[in-house]
């Protein structure tokens, strides 16, 4: 019988019950997972997932909602990976963790005290190529994930969940490029994108949006966000009227904004990974 602190004896040995969370969000074009840093032992001073115990009248998904305490991610999507059971994967005991997997736009979290785990959020490539010690087996369990959010990007809108609300195409585009590390082909996604029924488009960018935009994505240059602002250019004037205002001249027809359903997930035209111009 599972316990009031989260395990169970099976033969007078514990076995405790554990869920864990891989949380991903994108910043500047860049995977990132949030990992926290163990304050006691065993592996003092390494990285590990967000994890909490599953109590004994607790759901497993209120369980691994606890584990986003003190994160408090903008938009959010989470579905459950697998379980983890290995007997040896706990130097403590016998221990059996549920991993959930999630996909954010956003996250607003604070280091703690000297005396409380620091978060932070871990570019994935670093987890993976084992440049940060990452405790238990909750590599494996990243690789896992990172894998599962690569295919549900084919067959999902999950995608969306990276830009929050209110995107525009090309926003979306580059959470595709950046989990699949590689360049879609531009034409062919927004295709994809209009003839999918569970995203819906809401209207135009106004161009003082579009100055904000410009502003707030310094980050970018110019010919990168021409992409995403810039429509096909008009020919040639033949009449005499006034030219446009400069704002429009240098920026042509501002984006449209899209938004995807929050209860339908499945795309009825998957977007595969093999429509790509070439790895980057």
């Amino acid at each position: 019988m599972l316990g009031r602190r989260g395990y169970e004896r099976v033969d007078g040995r514990r076995i405790t019950v554990t869920v864990s969370t891989v949380l991903f969000s994108i910043q500047n074009g860049t995977l990132y997972v949030l990992l926290s840093d163990r304050i006691s032992s065993p592996f003092r001073g390494a990285w590990v997932l967000p994890t909490c115990r599953l109590q004994r009248q607790e759901a497993i998904e209120a369980a691994a909602l606890r584990t986003f305490e003190g994160v408090r991610p903008t938009t959010v999507f989470f579905e459950q990976l697998r379980a983890y059971g290995d007997i040896d994967r706990d130097p403590r005991g016998r221990n059996v963790t549920i991993a959930y997997w999630a996909a954010c736009s956003g996250m607003d979290h604070k280091k703690g005290a000297s005396n409380t785990p620091i978060t932070e959020r871990i570019p994935l490539t670093s987890v993976i190529n084992g440049s940060h010690h990452i405790a238990f087996d909750h590599q494996r369990i990243v690789k896992d994930a990172n894998e599962r959010l690569k295919a549900r990007l084919e067959t999902t809108s999950i995608g969306s969940r990276f830009c929050g609300q209110q995107f525009t195409i090309s926003d979306l585009r580059k959470v595709y490029d950046t989990v699949w590390n590689t360049r879609l082909d531009p034409g062919n996604f927004q295709r994809k994108v209009r003839i999918n029924s569970v995203f819906r488009e809401m209207g135009t960018m106004s161009f003082g949006v579009v100055e904000e935009q410009k502003e707030s994505m310094g980050r970018m240059d110019d010919s990168a966000l021409s992409e995403t602002i810039t429509a096909p250019s008009a020919p040639p004037r033949t009449d005499q009227t006034s030219p446009k205002p400069l704002e429009e001249r240098r920026w042509g027809r501002p984006p449209s904004i899209w938004t995807a359903s929050q209860t339908e997930f499945k795309l009825n035209q998957p977007i595969f990974r093999s429509g790509t111009l070439g790895r980057r």
